[in-house]
C-alpha cells in the first residue's frame, strides 16, 4: 500500500512538473518594427511560395564618417539580424532561415536567374514620403546593383535618375516598409530565428518578391534597375558568389551628396553571414593605380624583349 501511495504521488508530481514544462512560456516570434532610416536585406526565388526580409541596421551603419556615419573608409562590418526571441542572443547569421525559406540549397544555385537572389535597399522619407526624418538626410535612398563579375565595381553615370526615380521608389518602399497588411514589414511575426526577420508568401502584396517582380525591376526603379542580383557570368554560381554594390541617390536638396555615391559592397557566404565592405580609402585607389601602371609597364618591357 506504501509503495502504491508512493508511486501515486510520484506521478501526480510528474504530471504537474509536465505540465509546468507544456504551460512555461517558450521562445516565441515578435512582432517586426520599421522605423524610416531602417536598412533591410530581401531574398527571393521565382517559383517558390517564401520571400525572406530582415533589417541588417540604419543607413549611419553603411555610411562613412565623413558624411555623419559610422564606417572607416576601407573597413570592413558584419552586420547582425536582430537577437533570437526571447533571448538576448545576436543572430549573426540567416542561415536557419534562409534553409526555411528555400531549402538547404540556397546557397548553391545556377547562374540562369532561377535560384535565390538577395539584395539591400533602404531609405530616409518620413511616414509620409514628403519631408526627412529628422537627423537624416532628405529623402535619399540607398539601393544595392548587382556585379555580373564579383571583382568588378558596377558604375553609375549621369544624375541621381540612373538609378531610379525617388518618387516611385518613395511609393513602393513606403508600402513595403509600413504599409498596412499584404506583406508589409511592419508587425509581421518575426522568424523564431531572428527578431527583426519574417518570411512571407510570394502572393502578399508588399512582401520583397512582389515589390521586386519578376522583372527585377525593383520598388518603383524603373525597368532594368535592378536591386537585388543578376546572373553571373564566367565560372561563378549562386549568391555566394555575388557581390553587389551599394549606393546613395540622393534626391533634390540631400544634405549627404548631390550625386549618386558608391558607399561599398555587401557579400554572403553559404553559411549566410553578411560582410559590408566600405568605399577603400582614397590613397587605396593610388595604390591600385599605381600597381596597374606597373604591370602594364612589366608587361610592355617584357613583349619587347620577346
Amino acid at each position: 500500500m506504501k509503495i502504491q501511495t508512493n508511486l501515486l504521488r510520484f506521478g501526480r508530481l510528474a504530471l504537474a512538473v509536465g505540465g509546468l514544462a507544456l504551460s512555461a512560456p517558450s521562445a516565441s516570434a515578435v512582432l517586426t518594427t520599421y522605423t524610416p532610416g531602417d536598412i533591410f536585406i530581401g531574398f527571393r526565388q521565382t517559383g517558390v511560395s517564401n520571400t525572406l526580409v530582415a533589417k541588417i541596421g540604419t543607413v549611419g551603419d553603411f555610411l562613412p564618417v565623413s558624411l555623419n556615419g559610422t564606417r572607416a573608409l576601407g573597413s570592413t562590418y558584419n552586420p547582425t539580424f536582430g537577437v533570437i526571441p526571447g533571448t538576448s542572443t545576436d543572430v549573426t547569421n540567416l542561415n536557419l532561415d534562409l534553409n526555411s525559406a528555400f531549402g538547404s540549397s540556397w546557397a548553391n544555385n545556377p547562374t540562369d536567374g532561377s535560384g535565390v537572389r538577395w539584395g539591400v535597399v533602404g531609405w530616409t522619407g518620413n511616414t509620409g514620403e514628403t519631408s526627412a526624418v529628422t537627423g537624416l538626410a532628405t529623402r535619399s535612398l540607398f539601393v544595392t546593383r548587382g556585379r555580373t563579375d564579383p571583382a568588378v565595381q558596377t558604375s553609375i553615370t549621369g544624375t541621381p535618375s540612373a538609378i531610379g526615380s525617388v518618387s516611385g521608389f518613395a511609393t513602393a518602399f513606403s508600402s513595403f516598409g509600413y504599409g498596412t497588411g499584404g506583406g508589409s514589414y511592419i508587425n509581421q511575426n518575426s522568424t523564431a530565428n531572428s527578431s527583426v526577420a519574417y518570411i512571407g508568401a510570394s502572393a502578399d502584396t508588399n512582401n520583397w518578391g512582389t515589390r521586386i517582380n519578376t522583372s527585377n525591376a525593383g520598388f518603383g526603379l524603373g525597368s532594368g534597375k535592378a536591386v537585388d542580383q543578376t546572373p553571373l557570368t564566367g565560372a561563378y554560381s549562386g549568391p555566394t558568389s555575388s557581390v553587389l554594390d551599394l549606393w546613395l541617390s540622393p534626391n533634390t536638396g540631400s544634405t549627404l551628396a548631390t550625386t549618386n555615391t558608391y558607399l561599398g559592397s555587401f557579400a554572403l557566404d553559404s553559411a549566410g553571414y553578411l560582410t559590408f565592405t566600405a568605399v577603400p580609402e582614397p590613397g587605396t585607389y593610388i595604390l591600385l593605380a599605381i600597381v596597374g601602371l606597373f604591370f602594364v609597364v612589366f608587361r610592355r618591357r617584357k613583349s619587347s624583349f620577346n
